[in-house]
């Protein structure tokens, strides 16, 4: 008779794991549901913290690059005023693009000046 009390503890172990299988799937059912609402606010943060890592000038180099590898400036000395959304505030930077060389340019970011500037455009137009 040593060996009924075991049977009785083998019923309990089978409800605990039922009740964390349970308890899995209604964990995955709420995450799947609720998926596209915390993959937009991490996508939110994350952003905000990869804004809060550069500084404005760097920003502002990475644009100014990204902007000439979609083409050459309209002139040889071309410079334009590139507005942007900074953690809920809008801010202002002055590219300059100077031709060196054919084919070689310089691209400076400074802060603004007193110069009022064409907004930069979207892409320039392929050489």
């Amino acid at each position: 008779m040593t060996g009924f009390p075991a049977a009785g503890l083998r019923n309990e172990r089978g409800a605990a794991l039922l009740l964390v299988l349970v308890f899995n799937l209604l964990s995955l059912a709420a995450i799947s549901v609720f998926h596209q609402r915390i993959r937009t606010v991490l996508c939110v943060v994350e952003s905000e913290v990869s804004q809060d890592k550069l500084g404005d000038l760097e920003l502002g180099l990475a644009q100014a690059l990204s902007l000439m590898e979609t083409g050459l400036p309209p002139e040889n000395s071309y410079a334009c005023a590139w507005v942007f959304r900074r953690l809920h505030e809008n801010s202002t930077l002055h590219f300059e693009f100077r031709q060196q060389k054919p084919w070689e340019w310089s691209v400076a970011v400074h802060k603004p000046d007193m110069r009022d500037l064409p907004t930069c455009p979207e892409a320039f137009a392929e050489a």
